[in-house]
């Protein structure tokens, strides 16, 4: 995974700003569609959040009546959280990220369900 240097700051539930001094990018799905997420890093204990200003710039959109993200054309289900937070899932299966050496592995993501759809989410 390659990392960046940045300075941006974010502001949570918490009314607290963090500063992300890194970001990096991560290869997912959402649904069929393979798109690549720009991540800022924060050190905070925080799930992947994708923005709203992200997901209306992709062109996504949310049907609250239905609890589905269209995306690409596709409608793809969303799960909710106890807090309430839709989740969408990012990937279906083990991904390995290999160093741009290609000699060794530098982080494996093994997707379970918990990863997919959060430890409190409801299906």
């Amino acid at each position: 995974m390659v990392m960046e240097k940045c300075a941006t700051p974010f502001r949570f539930g918490d009314g607290l700003e963090v500063m992300s001094t890194k970001k990096t990018k991560i290869p997912g799905c959402i649904g069929k569609s393979k798109i690549m997420i720009e991540a800022n890093i924060v050190e905070k204990d925080l799930p992947l959040l994708l923005s709203k200003a992200s997901l209306k710039k992709a062109g996504a959109v949310l049907d609250f009546r239905t609890d589905k993200l269209r995306f690409n054309g596709e409608d793809i289900d969303l799960f909710e959280t106890e807090s309430k937070h839709y989740c969408v899932p990012l990937c279906t299966k083990k991904r390995l990220l290999i160093e741009p050496d290609h000699k060794k592995p530098s982080l494996v993501l093994t997707v379970t369900e918990e990863a997919l759809f959060g430890k409190d989410a409801k299906r």
